[in-house]
């Protein structure tokens, strides 16, 4: 699963996209806008999100990259993309985890860059407030 981050565009690579007959070659015409699905589902969405006008890309062996929207990432937890074409290809799923700005900049920032937030709830089972930690 690949992390994204919450509210920012992001291009990702999707597939492989292969062969409805044969299920082996990679497929290097799909299209989004043709395509019999080609959608997403939030965190706990109730309704699928269509993507048939995202910019997708063929780059190499049925690979194809997906430009998401900021929209698109505007709802942390669980993204998937679904994309399927039955006379083209066989049905392409990806997941990925939409996290907020602070965890996923502390995962892959830059070194240094930036920390994990961390806020102190309880010590020992014991509720604390900004008091407790004074010295």
């Amino acid at each position: 699963m690949q992390f994204l981050k919450a509210d920012t565009a992001a291009t990702v690579l999707i597939g492989p996209f292969v062969d409805y007959q044969d299920g082996v070659t990679g497929e290097t015409g799909v299209a989004l806008g043709t395509a019999d699905a080609a959608e997403l589902m939030k965190h706990d969405g109730t309704t699928f999100v269509d993507i048939s006008t995202r910019t997708f890309t063929h780059k190499q062996n049925g690979m194809y990259t997906l430009a998401l929207t900021a929209s698109d990432t505007d709802t942390e937890g669980r993204l998937t993309v679904f994309i399927a074409d039955e006379n083209v290809c066989l049905p392409v799923w990806m997941e990925f985890m939409v996290v907020n700005a602070n965890v996923y900049d502390s995962l892959f920032a830059v070194a240094g860059t930036d920390k994990l937030q961390v806020d102190t709830v309880e010590v020992g089972g014991t509720s604390q407030t900004a008091n407790d930690m004074s010295g």
